[in-house]
């Protein structure tokens, strides 16, 4: 009687592992297919194998988004690329530009993070009414602007370089 038992047992525990194994084989790649092909997030940020940051990308709460390049140290910004923020806006701007985050743009840094080159449109930089125009600026390491191109309020094509005081120095037309 006791082969017939350990027998019996045996078989069922070799079925029982069979049908298991076989049901994992069936089931998983379905689960694994059924996972979503898009990730959805306010914002990511992605980091090389020590945990420093290298990139970071957000949504903006006012709309559009924002992808910033980090240096190797984790935190100083060397590039970004946006859309549909206030850059060149000073607290309490009440133009629709930066009322209604109307800008777009990618910014080169200095590797000290400070800006060099900025791509996009571009805002007046000597403290006119606020318009957007767009262009290229350049910028010394000591924060001056030194080279714009840009397109002025009828679309017209304008070139400037600046002196390190801020000045014009050449322009054309």
């Amino acid at each position: 009687m006791q082969p017939t038992v350990f027998l019996a047992a045996f078989l069922s525990l070799a079925m029982s592992f069979l049908g298991t194994a076989l049901a994992v084989q069936l089931l998983i790649p379905a689960a694994v297919n059924a996972q979503q092909e898009r990730m959805m997030a306010t914002g990511l940020t992605v980091v090389r194998p020590d945990g420093l940051p290298g990139m970071t990308a957000d949504v903006r709460s006012t709309g559009g988004g924002l992808l910033q390049i980090l240096g190797v140290d984790g935190q100083t910004l060397r590039a970004q690329l946006g859309a549909g923020g206030t850059a060149n806006c000073t607290p309490g701007d009440t133009s629709s530009y930066c009322q209604e985050g109307g800008n777009a743009g990618m910014d080169v840094r200095h590797p000290d993070g400070s800006l060099a080159v900025r791509l996009g449109l571009l805002a007046s930089p000597f403290g006119l009414a606020t318009t957007l125009a767009p262009g290229m600026r350049l910028v010394d390491t000591e924060g001056n602007i030194r080279y714009q191109a840009s397109l002025d309020r009828d679309g017209n094509p304008t070139l400037q370089l600046f002196d390190a005081d801020g000045r014009v120095i050449w322009s054309a037309p």
